[in-house]
């Protein structure tokens, strides 16, 4: 049997998985800015002055937006899953069990977007199979941009209900997303301004 928990380390743990959840959001945000057609075409000019700068960048931040989505998922005794989340929040009856059973369902929902993630993990992050090409990776992953943006909102969805169980006030993901990427276009623009 596992040993009681307190309110405090499932505060913890809590604020854990919310920062890397806030990681995913940040990176996805960044990583779409430097990729869609739309950015491409925009800043084509300085993707095209600077390709050392972005050939490091983009790859990093598509590691750490693939680490993060495929961390919170993992089994339910990672220390940092939202399944933990959730669990502990019940063991401390924070939630009721049909509260459980609904927030279980909704991550479930995106076990097969996670399961994409999750080859990008083992085959281009974690495990790199050098035997496999990286374009063969990305179309048996067969993710979209839509799908990978659904997964990390999902995440803030089910991290704002317990954030609220606990009197706190939630974060706004959308928002958060957003101020970001109007401030990354911000960057590009300057760079663009500067050709």
């Amino acid at each position: 049997m596992s040993e009681p928990i307190s309110k405090v380390q499932f505060e913890q743990h809590l604020t854990e998985a919310v920062s890397i959840t806030l990681d995913a959001l940040d990176t996805f945000e960044l990583f779409y800015c430097l990729t869609s057609q739309r950015q491409k075409k925009k800043y084509q000019k300085v993707f095209e002055n600077h390709p050392r700068v972005f050939a490091c960048i983009k790859p990093a931040l598509f590691s750490m937006l693939v680490l993060s989505l495929h961390k919170l998922l993992e089994d339910a005794d990672d220390p940092i899953s939202l399944y933990r989340c959730v669990s502990m929040a019940r063991q401390l009856s924070l939630i009721s069990r049909d509260q459980q059973k609904d927030l279980k369902i909704r991550i479930n929902g995106v076990k097969p977007i996670w399961q994409k993630v999750g080859v990008f993990r083992n085959n281009l992050v974690a495990h790199r199979d050098h035997s496999i090409s990286v374009k063969k990776v990305f179309q048996t992953a067969n993710i979209s941009p839509k799908e990978l943006r659904n997964l990390v909102l999902l995440y803030c969805e089910v991290l704002n209900e317990l954030i609220g169980v606990i009197g706190k006030k939630p974060f706004d993901p959308k928002g958060h997303s957003f101020r970001l990427f109007t401030e990354f276009e911000g960057v590009l623009d300057a760079l663009l301004k500067t050709i």
